[in-house]
């Protein structure tokens, strides 16, 4: 009997342990995805942030808060969401990344209460984002010697 509860016990200790082990993993994955697609930090550290340096792509476009508009544009168009991920919170403004030749685009997502966006809707091949200090706080802004 001692024999049958020992190995029932560790079942269930092996069970449980792996159960625990594979949602640390869940959520450790999860957290990483978000941190390489979060560009606040690096906008509030550096004053800057290239996205050529991170990843390839053929356009960067930037987009408003809260704009639906980028994702679905690019989904309704056969465009194919790399590491889709969501947000902490609802008000993002975003930069999509799109490789054209494979179709497929990525979102990365700057949080506006810190950096505040000081543009409109801009695509370019080369795109590098800096940040200004104003009234309203933190402004990124596209540099302009980038953009061409």
């Amino acid at each position: 009997m001692k024999r049958i509860v020992k190995i029932v016990l560790a079942a269930v200790c092996g069970i449980a342990t792996a159960a625990i082990g594979t949602g640390g993993l869940y959520l450790f994955s999860g957290y990483r995805a978000y941190r390489n697609a979060e560009i606040t930090t690096t906008l509030i550290r550096e004053g800057k942030y290239d996205p050529a340096e991170h990843f390839s792509f053929d356009r960067a476009c930037v987009f408003p808060p809260e704009s639906a508009l980028a994702d679905t544009w690019f989904s309704q168009r056969g465009y194919r969401q790399l590491d889709p991920i969501l947000p902490d919170t609802y008000t993002n403004w975003t930069l999509i990344l799109v490789d054209d030749q494979r179709k497929t685009f990525r979102t990365l997502y700057a949080l506006e209460p810190k950096v505040r966006f000081g543009g409109n809707v801009v695509c370019n091949p080369r795109l590098v984002l800096r940040t200004r200090s104003s009234q309203e706080g933190l402004v990124a802004y596209i540099d302009d010697a980038s953009a061409h």
